[in-house]
């Protein structure tokens, strides 16, 4: 208990450049993980990457067909009127339509999609950090759960 299991070397994260240790959401980071997309192979974080490509789509409600939203929004009572009605989830919170496209003014691709949907649901605050980001969600208590320590400048472990 209390002890470093892993230390992961600051080059290997993918983030924004003007690192900030109490900034918690990066356009800039979503962007530099698309450009890293659009690299796969070729990408200094190949593994990662190609990792993240593959990745299953539609575990997010953002990647939902509208049928689909529409749907779950009937399921928990959500009749848009009024903002709490119903049973949470009461919205989408980063939907790529508002934030990406809005917000971000990124363009609208099948892989900056993939890109905007891994960074939103595997990102810790805005950095991408690999091996991290594969064993931080596990609810058994049995299983490696961690609580991470960001650090306060680019290059600190």
């Amino acid at each position: 208990e209390g002890e470093m299991l892993c230390s992961i070397p600051w080059e290997l994260l993918i983030t924004q450049k003007n690192y900030g240790k109490y900034e918690y959401w990066s356009c800039d980071a979503i962007h530099e993980l698309y450009e890293q997309f659009k690299l796969g192979s070729e990408s200094r974080y190949a593994p990662y990457v190609n990792y993240l490509l593959h990745q299953p789509t539609g575990r997010l409600v953002d990647e939902w067909s509208d049928a689909g939203k529409a749907f779950l929004n009937e399921m928990l009572g959500h009749d848009g009127v009024e903002p709490n009605d119903g049973l949470p989830p009461q919205s989408r919170q980063m939907s790529f339509e508002d934030v990406y496209l809005g917000e971000c003014r990124g363009e609208d691709t099948p892989l900056a999609r993939q890109a905007f949907h891994q960074f939103t649901s595997r990102d810790e605050d805005s950095l991408m950090v690999p091996f991290f980001d594969m064993h931080n969600h596990s609810s058994d208590p049995e299983e490696i759960n961690m609580i991470p320590i960001k650090p306060d400048k680019i290059g600190e472990p």
